[in-house]
This record gives C-alpha cells, structure tokens and sequence, in this order.
C-alpha cells in the first residue's frame, strides 16, 4: 500500500515538474503559443523508463493477485485462473487496442459484467447476445430521447427491485 502511495506522488509529482519545465503553469490550457513543439522534455532516461515499466508493472501485478486471493476467499464463484486475467490484459493493453474508444469500452463491460454476475447470484440469468444486440442498437442509434431513457430507467428499476425483494426465491 505504502508503496502505491509513493508511485502515485511520483507521478502526480513528475506532472508538476514537466509542466513546470515546460513554462506554464499546470492550470494554463494548452494553445498556439504556449505549447512548445520543437523542444521535448524527457524525464526519464530510457533504462529509467524500463524501470518504472517494470516497477509499475510489478506493483499492479502483485495488487492482482492479493485482489485474486481476496476475491477467492469471500466469493469462490468469483475467482479466476491467471491465463484467462492474463489474456484479457494482454487484449486492453496491447498497442494496437490502445485507443481511448476501446478502453472506454472495455470499462464499460466490465462494470456491466459485474451486474450481471450480481443479478446471477439472485437467480437471473441475463442473455449476453440480447444484451450486446440491444447496447449496439442504442449505441449506433442517431438519438435517444430523454424520456425514452428514463422509460427504459424505471422499467429497469422497477424489475430490479422485484430481484432484490424476492431474494434470489
């Protein structure tokens, strides 16, 4: 934990100082003239930077594996076998995966991931192809009015609170 909280402010830390370096102040927004293209500020050295690579990934992969165990402990059913985490980083971190769009994505099934795996724990089992049919339509869809999203929200809550009342019955 201690050393998260180092990592953190040597990070937070590293931003000061490179917007520092860089003439403006870390509230300044970036415009023509006070982004400086011709200079490029290295903090680190590449052997420096292969370091914190693996310092950072050390840090994070040893959290994984408490986080793992932890997980195991108070949920079996929620445990997980290292070549099917392993495979799913590989996938978000490679490079060619490294846009904000497919992070975002990602992101946003995990957190949906979780609900479903709740909602199984009650007894409900949610159609993952149904699921990812009716995201893509919405998604793709030109525009979704407001009153159809707070339809669809209180049918969803009203559905959701049966589950939770019934117990898993």
């Amino acid at each position: 934990m201690k050393i998260t909280i180092f990592f953190t402010a040597y990070f937070l830390l590293s931003g000061a100082i490179v917007s520092g370096c860089s003439g403006r102040t870390a509230g300044e927004a970036d415009t023509a003239d006070s982004v400086r293209t011709d200079t490029v500020i290295q903090m680190l050295s590449p052997e420096e930077a292969d370091h914190m690579s693996y310092c950072v990934g050390f840090l994070n992969g040893a959290d994984a594996g408490v986080n793992k165990r932890k997980m195991a402990e108070e949920s079996p059913e929620y445990g997980f076998d290292n070549g099917s985490y392993m495979k799913g980083f590989r996938t978000a971190l490679s490079q060619q995966n490294a846009s904000p769009g497919y992070t975002q994505g990602v992101q946003a099934a995990r957190d949906i991931i979780f609900k479903i795996e709740e909602l199984k724990s009650y007894g409900v089992e949610v159609n993952r192809e149904i699921l990812l049919q009716a995201i893509s339509r919405q998604f793709s869809a030109d525009s979704v009015t407001a009153d159809r999203m707070q339809h669809l929200n209180s049918k969803y809550n009203v559905m959701l609170q049966r589950v939770y009342s019934a117990g898993g019955k």
